[in-house]
């Protein structure tokens, strides 16, 4: 691998070289999901339509929200009857319950405790079909969900932040349970107080999206960040994990460098089996047998600092390349980076832009400004990260600052990541240390850096729960029960930092 020469920089690794892109992925609306696996169940009948989502809840109950519109929306068509059949594994009726009461709103929210999860249930609403003078009705069938669970997992940010100058700030979310997907607002907070948000995120049952924030401390000292996801929609099943935070530096412009490398691997495996004893049978049968595993990866290079000089617009070159004894694991090589947001105040003028690079599956998103402050003098910052998720959420503040084009940012929207640094599959896991070389070139001038950031043997944490069984006794039926559940997680990391303060 070619020495460059020392300086500073930020660059995050993937599992392939990368090739130069002009422009970043198109960016889509919110309200456009980017994937959907599990549709909310509905049924239609002439004009009228019912939908229906059935979720069960931490504590065994199940909430079974029934509508004539799309949720959230407003119904507008009346339920004058619904009857709701709960069925067996084998397609027979378990229970029935009829309600003749009108549901003038079109929305009513029942809750049982007696349903059991995959329980296939099947609804028949008479509806007041308010464009027609008659009744329409309408049958859905659904299954009974576990609610989603949105954890926000990680964050991305600057180990020192300089006053004023714009700062990318990103998290990570997933849905935990695997059986719905949800809506959320990622919500950025420093020193407890909103600073920006992105509203409508839709995070896919089971999936890893992120969420990237842009802000600037105007006062140096200790901040605390903290990315929240909150508004679930539908209702988060466990809110204790909604959150994440910790504390980031703020000081004048320094020349220092911070290289971070490290892997990580989660590992889920659930067992779960049912055998059911129905009222008029008193044999126990197997009914339902279900497992599944889960295994995600991670690998990643960081680096951040500054130089106490400006680069000058367009920057010429970046070029950014990991490797360890396996090979190279990551490179990066752009030209001619443009600014896409400058300004100028009697005691403050900068200049910033930002570029995406990578082959069409893999890319990488750099950040780059150079500034002038009456007290602090010259100063330069470059960032460069590829998300974790299957997109990546932006919000307004992020558009505004790095478009190019304040004045016509619509809403907010998503990049598309395709392969990411996290992924399904054989990870090949990093040597014993990964050598990390990253260099700025502007004008006659280029800063680098070249370090090599030892990776010690990983930590593990397990979250188990050994193999129990036991018997549930409801109404119409009795259920013969054994689960089983793990949870293996696996932490490399390493941190080299340079530079002093000043």
């Amino acid at each position: 691998m070619p020495r460059l020469p020392v300086a500073m920089v930020m660059a995050m690794s993937v599992l392939s070289p990368a090739t130069a892109l002009c422009e970043p992925p198109a960016r889509t609306s919110n309200a456009v999901p980017y994937r959907v696996s599990v549709p909310v169940a509905t049924g239609r009948e002439g004009t009228a339509t019912v939908a229906s989502r059935a979720l069960m809840n931490r504590d065994g109950t199940t909430t079974v929200e029934i509508a004539t519109a799309p949720f959230d929306f407003g119904p507008t068509d009346a339920i004058t009857h619904l009857l709701f059949k709960a069925l067996t594994p084998s397609g027979d009726v378990a229970f029935a319950r009829t309600y003749n009461d009108t549901i003038p709103n079109g929305y009513v929210a029942l809750t049982f405790s007696d349903l059991v999860r995959e329980q296939v249930l099947q609804l028949q609403a008479h509806v007041d079909d308010r464009l027609n003078p008659r009744t329409d009705v309408v049958s859905v069938t659904d299954v009974v969900r576990r609610r989603p669970d949105v954890r926000v997992t990680a964050i991305a940010a600057p180990a020192q932040a300089a006053t004023n100058v714009p700062v990318v700030l990103t998290a990570t979310l997933d849905e935990h349970n695997g059986d719905v997907g949800t809506y959320a607002s990622c919500v950025l907070l420093v020193d407890g107080a909103e600073v920006d948000w992105i509203v409508g995120v839709w995070i896919d049952a089971g999936d890893t999206v992120s969420c990237a924030f842009t802000h600037r401390f105007d006062t140096s000292g200790s901040h605390t960040i903290r990315v929240a996801a909150i508004d679930v929609n539908p209702a988060d099943w466990d809110t204790s994990n909604n959150a994440l935070g910790q504390a980031i530096g703020v000081t004048a412009p320094f020349q220092q460098y911070y290289v971070a490398a490290g892997e990580s691997t989660e590992t889920q495996s659930f067992f779960n089996s049912y055998s059911n004893r129905y009222n008029t049978n008193p044999v126990f049968g197997e009914d339902i047998l279900k497992s599944f595993s889960l295994t995600g990866w991670a690998q990643g290079v960081n680096v951040q600092g500054w130089v106490r000089r400006r680069w000058a617009f367009p920057v010429a070159t970046i070029d950014a390349m990991a490797a360890d004894e396996i090979g190279t694991r990551f490179s990066a090589h752009m030209l001619d980076l443009a600014a896409t947001s400058v300004e100028n105040f009697p005691n403050f003028q900068s200049a910033c832009g930002s570029r995406t690079d990578g082959t069409s599956d893999r890319s990488v998103y750099v950040y780059v400004c150079s500034a002038h402050d009456d007290f602090y003098g010259d100063y330069s910052y470059l960032f460069l990260q590829q998300y974790a998720g299957s997109v990546t959420y932006t919000s307004l503040a992020y558009d505004r600052f790095w478009s190019g084009d304040p004045g016509n940012i619509l809403g907010y929207g998503y990049y598309q990541n395709t392969t990411t640094t996290t992924g399904t599959g054989t990870l090949i896991p990093y040597g014993s240390a990964v050598e990390v070389a990253v260099a700025v070139t502007s004008g006659e001038t280029t800063d680098g850096i070249d370090v090599t950031v030892p990776l010690p043997g990983p930590s593990i944490t397990r979250s188990d729960s050994p193999l129990a069984c036991g018997v549930d006794t409801f109404s119409w039926v009795s259920i013969s029960w054994c689960t089983e559940y793990h949870d293996v997680r696996m932490n490399r990391g390493g941190v080299v930092t340079a530079g002093s303060w000043p």
